[in-house]
């Protein structure tokens, strides 16, 4: 932290960079410092406290992302065939699925709550609900993510982030210690995205890109979601905090060139998530003004300490001069 800035300082440096006054933070999508670097894959511990491994028999089947203490967040093909709350067990705090850790809880499944509108996955409505049997005590390692009001549009270009266990190639699994990683992608606009998936289209299909689905990546591939990711989180930043843009959904190859992955748009199911859940009402935000693509950085602009103290410097050395 950089204390000796005075105000006057800091109120310059705002107005230059653009800055308007913070808003009161939220009791969501906090904010986690770190030194993750773009193109990493290893996440570093308690980077995503709202990760969550959805488990069967003490095996990881499917990503999802913690909301409220007693409700998680995931895609409704994970219990398409498979949907009795009892196979089910959802671990929550933990980095490490070798070894959990003291800071992870497994808590049992209550209820899964799949869109009835879902029938497979080109069609939409690829989103479901985890009802815990127990709520989760909120902890460093355990926290919820923001959930996006249906007014927010995130611009293309916009860098978010996609977490998760599954595999780090197409047919190749994550090995052990089976750490979680994470990757860096730039939003696409969705008629880029109908462009690039225009084979997929069929006799009476209008559209392959629905509605309800957001598209992330980038042209060359090499990197993306893959198998094991479904269900897990797309967390875009917005004001100061992570908000869940999307839900692992669907794609082609994992990372194929002008194959981005296909996310459920997390925007476009808020009421149908209200009327299931409507104590998660507090981890919604509301849309502020964000009008400009962070292409490609993550929640902090200007994390770079070094390059912040050179700026400063220039601008008391103009001071001095003029």
């Amino acid at each position: 932290m950089v204390r000796f800035l005075g105000i006057e300082s800091l109120t310059l440096l705002s107005l230059l960079m653009g800055i308007t006054e913070a808003q009161p933070p939220s009791a969501c999508g906090r904010f986690i410092p770190s030194s993750r670097i773009v193109g990493g894959s290893v996440a570093e511990v308690g980077s995503w406290p709202w990760q969550a491994s959805v488990q069967i028999l003490e095996s990881h089947h499917c990503g999802g992302t913690l909301i409220a203490s007693r409700w998680v967040l995931s895609a409704a093909h994970c219990f398409a065939s498979l949907s009795d709350p009892s196979l089910f067990a959802i671990l929550l705090g933990s980095y490490n699925l070798s070894n959990p850790g003291l800071e992870s809880v497994l808590v049992k499944v209550k209820q899964i709550i799949i869109h009835s509108n879902y029938t497979e996955l080109i069609k939409g409505q690829d989103i479901a609900l985890i009802e815990l049997e127990t709520p989760v005590n909120f902890t460093q390692h355990i926290q919820p993510a923001c959930l996006p009001g249906s007014s927010i549009v995130f611009p293309p270009r916009l860098g978010c982030w996609v977490a998760g266990w599954g595999n780090i190639g197409p047919q190749v699994p994550l090995p052990e210690p089976e750490l979680l990683q994470e990757v860096l992608l730039p939003l696409i606009d969705r008629a880029t995205c109908e462009t690039l998936y225009s084979d997929y289209k069929k006799p009476g299909i209008v559209e392959v890109i629905k509605d309800d689905m957001i598209c992330a990546g980038y042209m060359e591939g090499g990197k993306d979601a893959c198998q094991g990711d479904s269900g897990g989180p797309l967390l875009c930043p917005w004001n100061g905090d992570w908000v869940l843009a999307g839900v692992v959904s669907w794609g082609d190859v994992c990372a194929a060139p002008k194959r981005p992955g296909i996310y459920i748009r997390i925007s476009a199911h808020t009421s149908w998530i209200l009327r299931h859940a409507p104590e998660v009402k507090s981890s919604f935000i509301n849309a502020l003004n964000l009008t400009t693509p962070c292409n490609g950085c993550s929640l902090v602009a200007f994390a770079n300490i070094a390059m912040l103290l050179s700026l400063i410097n220039n601008i008391i050395a103009i001071i001095f001069i003029y």
